[in-house]
């Protein structure tokens, strides 16, 4: 059996097409990598890549790079790729004949090389040590900027709450942050004279606030983890083809204005066009453009507050002009022609973000539908069965004396981060939406199983989840064994695909469901599925 690898490798454009080449022409590789036509290419006219491994009817498809930042979805696919072919460890059973992998390492070209490209201008002259500390010094001051927010949002709804002003809370929010969002320092008496202008005698209640979230009595609001970039400008992007000179030309255009800090090509989510391919659906374009009706100008959320989201840049609008009706992306067009293709077959799709520990499983349910199919099932089997293994390999992690003592994470956050690694080792799975929101939502209805993996527990994006070695190893193995874990138990929900059910109602709330499959009849209640043969 050959020895199992995961590297530490931030990747970039000639990274990535290095490792990619070189795990097709491994001449120890166990199972073949086949390459294909690429699914599709970017405005720019970068191919977003395919490969697969096996040739079995059954289709798995990992995806990376979907958010041009999340860097690690893009190495764990590729990785994924290298492990499988040569057959190591986890793999050393896989069976190509009743199997077929496919790889998209890459859908937002365009993102991840402007991403990669600009790290590369601060990395290029350091060393694995020094990339790391620096990476870490980056997760910390993201993390910090993000309690900043959060805590200045809780005061705003602790105020609400106080005087039973709910309903005003957006308007609240939006003024707050036009008046605090530049300011580099915002003390607890900045905050109380804004609040005391709606009610003069909030005073002790804002302080109380205050306290409970910053033990200081002002916070330097900078944004920290952006200055860090603040070295990287357009020259980062090489014109080593026509595609590139494209990219180099849009990001020109984008940022021409001033509307976006150069900085902030350092973690970029769009395309080049502006546009977040996760963002890009009908449903959020719709929800999307009320506020922008409404505002004009719409920011980001926490640690984007500062950056404008309502016009093409960094960020990402889901559409390319918010003036006019939707149309998909290009990537997102060639992204759901391919998994249309494989819709009689297709029986997994891993749509693979960066961080959180979380699976996204279950599709968007609408209450006026009484009889579905049976995906919801699936989905809760498939899930469970992931993030069971995931938490079994972090759980062998917290077992391992000298992992757990030498976690090589910063002391400042050591005490809240372990309980991610340790306590709480298995992947989250998140509640059925009440929306569609993301691209993942559109998969989830339309298909089978169709997941988003939020891979790295560490966060931080682009480079917050390289602060530690450990991590991406552990981020990796945990992925690999759970992929292998799934793969052993499609036998137990085969019988599952044709499967209809009818939905149990408490008045308006889920409860259950009572399903109809050959041989057995299924009734789903209280978080248990009880199969009983038929009569």
């Amino acid at each position: 059996m050959n020895k199992y690898n995961i590297k530490y490798e931030i990747l970039n454009y000639d990274k990535l097409n290095e490792r990619i080449n070189k795990a097709i022409n491994n001449s120890l590789n166990k199972y073949k990598i086949k390459t294909h036509e690429p699914i599709g290419y970017s405005s720019c006219g970068f191919a977003v890549q395919h490969y697969s491994i096996g040739e079995g009817d059954k289709h798995i498809i990992y995806m990376g790079g979907c958010h041009g930042n999340e860097i690690i979805s893009v190495d764990y696919v590729t990785q994924l790729m290298t492990n499988l072919a040569s057959g190591s460890d986890v793999f050393s059973n896989f069976d190509p004949s009743k199997f077929t992998i496919d790889f998209i390492p890459c859908q937002n070209p365009e993102g991840f090389y402007t991403t990669t490209y600009a790290l590369n201008t601060i990395f290029n002259n350091m060393n694995e040590d020094e990339i790391k500390h620096f990476c870490k010094d980056y997760y910390l001051a993201y993390k910090e900027y993000d309690s900043y927010v959060i805590g200045l949002n809780k005061i705003i709804m602790g105020f609400c709450k106080q005087y039973n002003i709910d309903k005003s809370y957006d308007n609240l929010y939006k003024l707050f942050w036009m008046k605090f969002r530049n300011k580099l320092e915002i003390s607890v008496n900045d905050v109380i004279n804004f609040f005391e202008e709606f009610n003069p005698k909030s005073k002790d209640l804002i302080v109380n606030l205050w306290n409970s979230y910053f033990n200081k009595e002002s916070i330097i609001f900078q944004n920290k983890f952006l200055s860090m970039f603040d070295k990287i400008n357009l020259d980062c992007i090489p014109e080593k083809d026509l595609a590139h000179k494209k990219l180099k030309e849009k990001l020109q255009k984008m940022y021409q204005n001033n509307s976006f800090s150069l900085s902030t090509l350092g973690n970029f989510y769009a395309n080049a066009d502006g546009v977040n391919l996760n963002d890009n659906n009908e449903y959020y374009y719709n929800s999307f453009k009320k506020d922008f009706i409404k505002d004009k100008v719409v920011y980001g959320k926490l640690r984007e507050i500062c950056t404008i989201k309502s016009i093409p840049g960094p960020l990402g609008m889901p559409n390319y002009d918010m003036n006019k009706p939707f149309v998909l992306a290009e990537e997102n067009e060639a992204l759901i022609k391919f998994v249309d293709s494989l819709k009689d077959k297709e029986y997994l799709f891993m749509n693979c973000h960066s961080t959180g520990g979380l699976v996204y499983a279950y599709p968007y349910y609408d209450s006026n539908e009484n009889v579905r199919d049976f995906k919801f099932n699936i989905n809760t089997k498939i899930a469970s069965i992931y993030t069971d293994k995931t938490g079994e390999v972090y759980h062998s992690f917290s077992n391992d004396a000298k992992n757990y003592e030498q976690l090589d994470l910063p002391e400042e956050m050591y005490e809240k981060e372990r309980r991610k690694y340790i306590k709480k080792s298995s992947y989250q799975v998140m509640p059925q939406p009440k929306k569609i929101t993301g691209i993942g939502d559109i998969l989830r209805s339309n298909y089978k199983s169709a997941f988003t993996l939020e891979l790295s527990f560490m966060g931080g994006n682009p480079c917050g989840p390289y602060g530690d070695d450990k991590n991406v190893y552990y981020t990796i193995r945990a992925n690999d064994e759970a992929l292998n874990k799934v793969l052993g138990a499609f036998k137990d929900i085969e019988y599952l695909y044709d499967a209809t059910y009818e939905i149990i109602k408490n008045g308006d709330d889920l409860s259950g469901y009572k399903a109809s499959i050959d041989g057995y009849d299924v009734v789903y209640e209280a978080g248990k599925t009880i199969y009983k043969p038929k009569k």
